[in-house]
């Protein structure tokens, strides 16, 4: 693609001495008008996919060239997504190969039919987006063929036959799909029924059809087949058959179906039915027929099934449908459980026990022993302020401080979960360190001092009791320094002192920790002047 450079030039006005040059403008114009090529946009292309079947891995290969080499940015997209359109996950989005798993199709009672999806490449050089689209097609993985369940062979007397058997296909089944036709017929000639016998089959489309046979003749009995065709949303059908034997003897009556009391259970429970009240029963099946989520049914065909209570937010019914069935026919019940939210009880916060520890010990706080709790928060409610290793979880520790007293400090634990917090405490008794008793040496000056010099002595080798140190001097003559703190660590101390005149003085030098224990020190220094004189 070409464009045209336009320049702001000032209008030329023809005069005599440029009609000379027209050679000389035309080349002008040329070069101003002179096409420029825009920057080459990127060009993408993709592969066709072929039609998948529903769950399996569709790749998405697409790829992408740039005439100016720029680095090139990949993204995949679906589109054209409406309603009852289901969307899937791009694995890789961001690569020139990405893939996805096709869905599975949602069955109705119409014929499966293929989806189609549609998806988006761009491709990007930086400056230019170029993009294009593909459609993939989902096919249904193959049918399976419907299961027809006619029921099991039983034998009814003619009085039954009279008023009504019913044939029982509730068992039919489709793994795949729905069952959306049913179609039961009489298999057993006119000619193998006694002579004017009437049967009459009734409600023949539908799952419990029904049948009566009236005869002058019941001497004999008479075998009876029934064939039921199930068919499918996708027009695949099976079939199965059923026996009835009408005779003179006695029929087994009818069971009857006791699915028993409705109940009122918390969700995560597990929910008992009992049909064990049940009578004539020769199979049972339970089934759930209302109410969601849809629950898994243990042992749905014994008289007792059971199952899980759903997590719910608000009290919800489901119900559940009994079916019992025996040589003479079927009969249901019902029964509704309705499941309530879980009412989470309140935890129970343990701190622990009281501990006594010593100065600069290492503290553990352990809530550990409570239960029902989600969250934790430790905090110092009393004593001297300490810092927590942690104040989020279960278990924290901290330094216990120095003190030169027995020094309480409180802690509260405070554990939550959905329904609300509970809070417990702890107290740590905190106790001076045991330390040594405290000792210094005291060095004096050997002999006599002159008065015009200064008195040193000196403190050294000050151990124990707990540091760091003071140190006063009482010179013996009216005058006592003031005390004078030692840096940490320190341990020694050089005193200084002119005496005014001579004499004897008794020096005492004393020693204080941190915790005002102390140590007095004395001695004597002597002053003089006759020893300047002699010098």
């Amino acid at each position: 693609m070409y464009s045209i450079k336009r320049t702001n030039m000032p209008e030329i006005k023809p005069q005599r001495s440029m009609q000379v040059l027209p050679g000389l403008m035309v080349l002008a114009c040329s070069v101003l008008m002179a096409p420029v090529a825009d920057a080459a946009k990127p060009k993408v292309a993709i592969s066709k996919p072929a039609a998948a079947i529903e769950g399996s891995t569709v790749n998405l290969n697409g790829s992408g060239t740039d005439a100016d080499s720029d680095n090139l940015s990949f993204t995949w997209i679906q589109t054209k997504i409406k309603p009852g359109t289901p969307t899937v996950t791009i694995e890789n989005a961001t690569a020139a190969a990405a893939s996805f798993k096709a869905p599975v199709i949602v069955r109705t009672n119409t014929p499966t039919k293929p989806l189609s999806l549609s998806f988006e490449l761009s491709v990007n050089d930086g400056t230019a987006t170029v993009k294009k689209s593909v459609a993939v097609t989902v096919k249904p993985d193959a049918n399976k063929l419907p299961v027809a369940d006619a029921g099991v062979t039983r034998t009814v007397n003619w009085d039954a036959a009279a008023s009504g058997v019913t044939l029982d296909g509730s068992k039919s089944k489709d793994e795949d799909g729905n069952i959306v036709k049913r179609q039961w017929k009489l298999l057993t000639k006119k000619a193998q029924l006694p002579k004017k016998a009437v049967i009459k089959l009734t409600n023949a489309n539908t799952e419990n059809a029904s049948f009566t046979l009236t005869s002058p003749d019941q001497n004999n009995p008479v075998d009876l087949e029934f064939e039921l065709t199930v068919t499918d949303n996708d027009k695949k059908t099976n079939k199965a058959t059923v026996g009835v034997t009408v005779s003179q003897a006695q029929s087994v009556p009818a069971p009857v179906a006791k699915a028993g009391e409705d109940q009122n259970v918390t969700s995560g429970a597990t929910v008992n039915l009992n049909g064990g009240a049940s009578t004539g029963a020769d199979s049972y099946l339970w089934k759930q027929t209302a109410g969601t989520p849809t629950v898994t049914l243990t042992a749905d065909t014994a008289a007792a099934a059971s199952f899980t209570a759903p997590t719910v937010t608000t009290a919800t019914p489901l119900t559940f449908e009994l079916t019992t069935t025996n040589a003479s026919g079927s009969t249901k019940d019902t029964v509704v459980v309705t499941v309530a939210p879980k009412v989470l009880a309140l935890p129970v916060a343990k701190a622990g026990d009281d501990q006594n520890v010593a100065s600069g010990a290492t503290v553990n706080l352990s809530g550990s022993a409570s239960t029902g709790a989600d969250t934790y928060a430790w905090a110092q409610t009393a004593g001297t302020s300490v810092t927590l290793s942690s104040t989020n979880t279960a278990a924290t520790s901290f330094k216990a401080p120095t003190v030169t007293q027995a020094t309480q400090l409180t802690f509260e634990l405070t554990t939550t979960n959905t329904a609300g917090p509970s809070k417990d405490t702890v107290t740590v008794s905190v106790s001076p360190a045991v330390v040594g008793a405290l000792t210094a040496e005291l060095g004096l000056p050997v002999g006599d001092i002159d008065i015009n010099d200064p008195a040193n002595p000196v403190v050294k080798n000050i151990t124990g009791g707990t540091a760091p140190y003071s140190v006063t001097y009482d010179w013996g003559d009216g005058q006592t320094s003031e005390p004078k703190a030692l840096d940490a660590g320190k341990n020694t101390d050089t005193g200084e002192h002119f005496y005014a005149a001579d004499g004897s003085y008794n020096v005492k030098v004393t020693v204080t920790d941190a915790v005002n224990a102390k140590v007095e020190l004395p001695g004597s220094i002597k002053a003089t002047s006759s020893v300047a004189e002699c010098k």
